[in-house]
C-alpha cells in the first residue's frame, strides 16, 4: 500500500483490540477495512495498531469515505494518512472535508448549532418540497428543489415518461409539462427542470446527523389528492443504515410512516439538513412502521453526474408524451394485462414479493416493438439483454420464455422479433 491513502478509523494498543474494533465496524459500514501495525510505515504513529478504511488512490477519496460513508466529520474521529516510509508524511493529516463530492447540490449554508423543533423544520424545508403529478396525471409524488432550479425526485414517480404534467409548490406556484432533465433508473432517481421558482433551494446534505437513534422528519405529500396541496411532516428516529447490495447506495431506515405520494420527499435530521430522499414505505405490503430513503449525499453525487440536457419532446397520436427515456434499453416483460387497473394490481403484487427490483408499466402502443393493445408490467430497464435475462432467471426465478421474456424497446416493428428467453447468461 506504499503511496496509497487510507482513512485511519481506530487506533488500538493491541492486535486483539484492533480486531474487535474492526469486527464492530464491519457490521455497520461497507468500505474495505484492514488492520496495520504502526511500525510498518513511518508515516503512522509507531507502536499502535491501526484500523483503516481503504486503500484509496487519492486523498479526496479517503476524505469522502470519512465524511460520506463513515459519517465521521471531524479529523479527531477519522484521520487521513498517506502511507509511506517517509516520516514527513506524518504531517499530511487531512481532515474530512467535502473536496471531490462538494457541489452546489450539497450546499446548505451555515451549520445550525442546535436541534430544531418540528415546527421549525417544517417552516425551513416545506417551502422547497414540491407536489409532482406524473406525465399522464394518474399518479403523484414529491420532489425537492435544489440549486439551478432543478427538482430531485424518484424515478418511479415519473416513469416512463419524459416529462411531468404538473409541479406545484406550497405557495401555489405551479408549472406544467416540465421535462425530465436526467435520470438514473437503477438508483430510482430523476431530475426535473430547470424551472424559475421563487422557493429557496435546499442542499442534499453531506453533513447531517446520520446516527441510529437520532430524531428525523419526513416532509412530502402522502396520499395527497388536493389540486394545491400543502406538504405533511412526520417524525421518527433513524432506525439503521445499510448499503444496498443491488445499487451500492446507502439506505436510511426510519420508523416514521410513509405512504403513496411520499416518494421523492425529504428526510431531514434534527438540525434541518436533508439527509435522505424518501423512496419506499412498506405499509401497503402489510409491514407497518418502516420507511426507507436513499442517502442525500449519494443522490447529490449522482445528480452531478447526470447529463442535464433537456430531453427533446415527443408525442403519440393521442397527444401524450412518448417515454423515450426507455428507448434502446432492454426490459423483461413479466405480465401483460388488458387494463391499467389489472396492470397496477400485478405490479403491486410483484413489488410486495420482489421489492428490490425496479418494476414499471408501459402501454404497449408506446413502442412498435411490443405487441399492441395491452399494458406491460416490466422489470428494468437494463443496458444489455444479459441483464434482463439474469433478472428473469435468478431474481424472479422465471425460467421459461412463457413466464418472463425480454424485449428491446424501439419504434421499429421488426424488433418485435427480438425476443430472448431467460437463460443463465454470463454465469456458471
Amino acid at each position: 500500500m506504499n503511496g496509497m491513502f487510507i482513512s485511519v478509523v481506530e487506533s488500538a494498543s493491541s492486535r486483539d483490540d484492533a480486531e474487535a474494533a474492526s469486527a464492530e465496524l464491519e457490521g455497520t459500514i461497507w468500505p474495505e477495512l484492514g488492520i496495520l501495525h504502526g511500525d510498518e510505515f513511518e508515516s503512522l504513529d509507531p507502536g499502535s495498531w491501526t484500523v483503516y478504511a481503504g486503500p484509496f488512490n487519492t486523498a479526496s477519496e479517503a476524505q469522502d469515505a470519512c465524511r460520506f460513508i463513515l459519517n465521521r466529520e471531524a479529523g479527531t474521529k477519522c484521520v487521513g494518512r498517506r502511507i509511506s516510509q517517509d516520516p514527513a508524511d506524518r504531517d499530511l493529516n487531512f481532515p474530512p472535508t467535502p473536496t471531490s463530492s462538494a457541489t452546489s447540490t450539497t450546499s446548505t449554508g451555515p451549520t445550525r448549532d442546535r436541534d430544531l423543533s418540528a415546527e421549525e423544520i417544517y417552516r425551513l424545508i416545506a417551502p422547497s418540497v414540491a407536489y409532482i403529478v406524473n406525465g399522464t396525471g394518474t399518479g403523484a409524488g414529491s420532489g425537492i428543489l435544489i440549486d439551478g432550479g432543478y427538482v430531485v425526485t424518484n424515478y418511479h414517480v415519473v416513469e416512463p415518461y419524459q416529462d411531468v404534467l404538473r409541479i406545484v409548490f406550497p405557495d401555489g406556484t405551479e408549472f406544467w409539462n416540465i421535462p425530465v432533465a436526467g435520470s438514473a433508473p437503477w438508483a430510482d432517481l430523476a431530475v426535473l427542470g430547470p424551472i424559475d421558482v421563487a422557493a429557496p433551494p435546499v442542499g442534499l446534505n453531506d453533513r447531517g446527523q446520520i446516527v441510529p437513534g437520532n430524531n428525523l422528519y419526513l416532509v412530502g405529500y402522502p396520499a395527497e389528492v388536493a389540486e394545491f396541496p400543502q406538504p405533511s411532516i412526520t417524525q421518527g428516529v433513524l432506525s439503521r443504515t445499510y448499503q444496498e447490495t443491488e445499487t451500492g447506495l446507502t439506505v436510511l431506515r426510519t420508523d416514521a410512516s410513509a405512504v403513496g405520494g411520499q416518494s421523492g420527499g425529504a428526510m431531514v435530521d434534527a438540525r434541518g439538513n436533508v439527509i435522505g430522499v424518501t423512496m419506499r414505505g412498506f405499509a401497503d405490503r402489510g409491514i407497518s412502521g418502516i420507511t426507507e430513503a436513499y442517502s442525500a449525499a449519494d443522490y447529490a453525487a449522482l445528480v452531478d453526474a447526470i447529463t442535464l440536457d433537456p430531453v427533446l419532446p415527443g408525442a403519440r397520436s393521442d397527444g401524450e408524451s412518448v417515454p423515450r427515456l426507455l428507448e434502446g434499453t432492454f426490459i423483461s416483460v413479466v405480465v401483460s394485462a388488458s387494463s391499467p387497473t389489472a396492470a397496477e394490481e400485478a405490479r403491486g403484487d410483484l413489488e410486495a414479493r420482489f421489492w428490490w427490483l425496479p418494476f414499471g408499466i408501459l402501454v404497449s402502443d408506446d413502442y412498435a416493438s411490443l405487441n399492441p393493445g395491452y399494458w406491460v408490467v416490466y422489470v428494468g430497464p437494463f443496458p444489455r439483454p444479459e441483464d434482463a435475462q439474469n433478472v428473469c432467471w435468478y431474481e424472479l426465478d422465471m425460467r421459461t420464455g412463457a413466464l418472463c421474456y425480454g424485449r428491446f424497446l424501439s419504434q421499429d416493428p421488426t424488433d418485435r422479433e427480438v425476443v430472448y428467453p431467460p437463460s443463465p447468461v454470463g454465469r456458471e
